[in-house]
């Protein structure tokens, strides 16, 4: 071990300054990396591009008065009464998935109140992305919520849950805020069955917005455009049987603020993702020559030896790992401090593999890198005028 020391640092600031510069090579490798793995969920999901339509709803038998300066709209008491489980039916035959708003109190004391989001997936498809946790599809109390949430949940037996209108929900899921169903300030149920996992809040603000004679309004979802022929269907079936009148647009719904910077990130990325790429390519060739210059002593009896091209780039291989290791282990080190101090996220076992294949992949670029072109200096080396100088 001593021995290994000695070698690896036999000129101390040189030996630093290489381990500071694979180690922050190695860090913008892995920052790339982690740009790539970002675009590419952002452009690309299981459920591929949504569809997405308003429906706008309100009772055939509403009735608008002029009142004062403004007028005002009612239900006939005598109307027929319309619930949620009729409107939910008729999705539900239709196959159609949609989802609805109401507030819900949450926290310790209640006192606080937020918009939460009823998702009904029939297939199981998702109008967002998560940056952490999964979607529960059982019949469990589970919540998905958004980021500035996760300061109102309660840790119990290691795990996270969300007081909501006196009931305890399991955080299953923290959404990334790009505006695909609400701001990350909303609370998210994802279900397929009715009243399943939800506040009946929500169902109520929908039954009572309709029998008081004002809109109230469900988004559609779905990933191919033939979503279009089942909303005309619901629409008929929905004025025929429960005495309601529906009005939509036959265009999906404009992108939200939050979508467009969303984009504008994305396109951000793919400028900055080059230069990342550049500049771990250039550290390395920068790295390569300067462990030359440390070591051409050494490279120089070797080559006098006659030390083959395989022996030599198995040796430049060996003794750059050796400072790739030192400085990786630094990294995470100082990587797991901050995320201790500064962060504060749900952790599964999916981010997990994924923070290996990106360590290890910029690992692996930075050691090929770095060490085909020491390989290639190295082979610039003239023996007999590196031991002359000695």
């Amino acid at each position: 071990m001593k021995n290994l020391f000695r070698v690896v640092f036999r000129d101390v600031p040189s030996s630093v300054l290489l381990i500071v510069g694979f180690g922050l090579t190695i860090f913008i490798a892995m920052l790339g990396s982690d740009v790539v793995n970002s675009i590419i969920k952002s452009q690309k999901s299981d459920n591929g591009e949504l569809y997405k339509y308003y429906l706008g709803v309100y009772h055939a038998d509403r009735v608008s008065e002029n009142y004062g300066d403004g007028q005002l709209t009612y239900v006939d008491e005598d109307a027929k009464n319309i619930s949620y489980s009729d409107i939910y039916n008729i999705m539900y035959n239709s196959g159609v998935n949609f989802y609805n708003q109401g507030f819900v109190d949450i926290g310790e004391g209640q006192e606080q109140q937020f918009m939460a989001t009823s998702i009904i997936s029939f297939d199981k498809t998702q109008p967002f992305a998560l940056i952490e946790g999964y979607v529960d599809w059982s019949d469990k109390n589970t919540v998905i919520i958004g980021e500035t949430i996760i300061n109102y949940v309660t840790t119990i037996d290691n795990k996270k849950y969300l007081l909501v209108n006196g009931v305890y929900y399991e955080v299953t899921g923290i959404l990334e805020n790009t505006g695909s169903v609400g701001y990350d300030s909303s609370i998210y149920f994802v279900n397929n069955k009715i009243r399943k996992n939800v506040p009946d809040i929500i169902y109520s603000e929908i039954e009572d917005s309709i029998m008081f004679g004002l809109n109230t309004n469900l988004v559609v979802f779905a990933d191919n455009e033939k979503i279009l022929n089942k909303i005309n269907i619901i629409k008929n079936e929905m004025e025929e049987k429960l005495r309601l009148r529906v009005s939509f647009t036959d265009k999906p719904l404009v992108m939200e603020e939050k979508d467009i910077t969303n984009r504008l990130y994305e396109n951000l990325n793919k400028i900055f993702l080059p230069l990342f790429m550049i500049f771990c390519i250039g550290s390395c060739c920068s790295i390569s020559s300067l462990w030359v210059k440390v070591r051409k002593t050494d490279i120089a009896i070797r080559l006098t030896y006659g030390f083959s091209n395989f022996k030599m780039y198995r040796w430049i291989l060996k003794e750059l790992s050796i400072l790739i290791a030192i400085a990786l282990l630094c990294l995470l080190v100082l990587r797991s401090i901050y995320f201790m101090m500064f962060s504060d996220v749900l952790i599964n076992k999916a981010s997990i593999e994924c923070d290996i294949l990106i360590i290890s992949g910029a690992v692996i670029i930075t050691l090929m890198i770095t060490s085909f072109r020491a390989y290639l200096y190295s082979k610039l080396i003239v023996p007999a005028e590196v031991l002359k100088e000695l």
